[in-house]
């Protein structure tokens, strides 16, 4: 995989997506786990609701491999799982990624 994902991750907490420094550092002390993401970037242009969220980066990212893929996140694992987020961002993967979504049929067949 060419690791791109890793480098523009969006959490999100109870209240919407993560937009400042403090929200984060209470997720990390909460789940050890964030620890291993610092801040790569701010959204824009967006829409409302992703505006300012704060792009993370994997800092076991090297040359563009996983340092822990065997013990990687199950986040990580999942990716790019389909759950209501990802869908409501267009369920799509980021440009040239090797994963894509196909549909079972097609459009048409549905409305059979």
């Amino acid at each position: 995989m060419c690791g791109r994902c890793c480098t523009c991750i969006l959490f999100s907490d109870e209240n919407g997506y993560i937009k400042d420094e403090e929200t984060f550092k209470k997720m990390q002390k909460k789940h050890l786990i964030y620890r291993y993401f610092y801040p790569n970037g701010k959204v824009t242009g967006e829409g409302i609701e992703l505006e300012g969220a704060i792009l993370f980066k994997c800092k076991h990212l090297k040359n563009n491999k996983c340092g822990i893929y065997w013990f990687r996140p199950i986040f990580c694992r999942d990716y790019p799982a389909i759950n209501p987020e990802f869908i409501k961002m267009g369920g799509t993967t980021l440009d040239g990624c090797g994963f894509y979504f196909a549909p079972n049929k097609k459009f048409e067949e549905y409305l059979k």
